[in-house]
């Protein structure tokens, strides 16, 4: 199973901006995105901030019958100002988590379908690596 996306930082932000901003693309690739591929620390803890977020609107969808929301510039602020509260080393990098929060909701997604694409050829490589394994 691959450790890590084998895409650069700024095609990570790529997925991370899209997977944000974009409800359907998560819910439609929601198994390929693992936190734990990306190679960025921040960008982890942002995956699996809005991996989260994502589960819990889902759950909340389902008992209440609301439309799922997507999550913004602000609920990822207030997530991240949670995780950083009371780990020291992440307090030192709050300005750059939320440097690449806003990178996420001003990076251009006009190569949306391009980066849908190769989400699907790692998946695909993914799930022949973990049967191989297996």
């Amino acid at each position: 199973m691959p450790e890590t996306y084998e895409f650069s930082e700024k095609f990570q932000i790529k997925i991370l901006s899209l997977i944000a901003r974009d409800k359907a693309t998560f819910m439609s690739y929601r198994s390929v995105i693992e936190p734990k591929y990306f190679r960025k620390e921040i960008h982890i803890d942002l995956a699996r901030i809005i991996k989260n977020f994502y589960d819990t609107e889902i759950e909340r969808s389902k008992v209440k019958g609301t439309p799922i929301q997507m999550p913004t510039v602000e609920v990822l602020f207030e997530e991240v100002r949670k995780l950083t509260a009371h780990n020291a080393i992440k307090k030192k990098l709050l300005a750059e988590y939320q440097d690449t929060i806003l990178d996420l909701y001003e990076t251009d997604l006009n190569d949306a379908e391009y980066i849908k694409d190769n989400l699907v050829q790692f998946g695909r490589r993914s799930a022949i690596e973990r049967a191989i394994l297996q």
